[in-house]
């Protein structure tokens, strides 16, 4: 947090470094959240969690050693051989794989009734507004890998409120990486 002061008055503004080792997006959502409420109301109060963090991972722990979890375990096991490699993107003749790479933040939007109509045409045909974007940047990968077989690495956040009520309250990281095989 830093402070200052600006005419007479006192400002304040708080720094936020994200990274995913830490926390997950759904906590990023729900910790910006919680600071928005406190910032609005100074005397907010939220009740105190009954599982820790570390009951939470044991929980994991558990559903992971559980049927359903060897289960799980011997299915990606299996497919382990069949999975294509990543894409292979050709690198510019000018890069120096020796240095860090640098990269140029893009950003873009569409308008509400563009978003909306782009989530209807997706919904009218069984989709969600996620997979279509995710099948768009496989293509546009095999495009620049000239190969449509290769695999991406998907982030799944996994909060299963059936292990405790509260993990939908927690922060922390709760993700998974599952292989898609384009």
């Amino acid at each position: 947090i830093s402070t200052w002061i600006e005419g007479s008055v006192e400002k304040s503004r708080i720094h936020y470094n994200h990274n995913s080792f830490f926390i997950d997006g759904f906590g990023t959502s729900k910790l910006l959240d919680e600071i928005d409420e406190y910032y609005r109301d100074p005397s907010a109060s939220r009740p105190e969690l009954e599982i820790s963090y570390r009951g939470a991972v044991l929980a994991m722990e558990r559903l992971a050693g559980s049927r359903e979890g060897e289960i799980a375990r011997d299915y990606w096991f299996s497919r382990l051989t069949d999975l294509p490699p990543p894409p292979a993107i050709a690198l510019s003749g000018a890069a120096n794989r020796r240095r860090r790479s640098v990269l140029d933040r893009r950003s873009g939007s569409l308008e509400q009734p563009l978003w909306n109509a782009f989530k209807a045409t997706a919904a009218s045909r069984g989709l969600s507004a996620s997979n279509v974007i995710v099948a768009a940047y496989a293509y546009v990968l095999a495009t620049w890998a000239n190969s449509d077989h290769f695999i991406l690495s998907q982030m799944v956040t996994r909060r299963f409120a059936e292990l405790h009520p509260q993990l939908t309250q927690m922060l922390g990281n709760f993700v998974s990486l599952y292989p898609l095989a384009i």
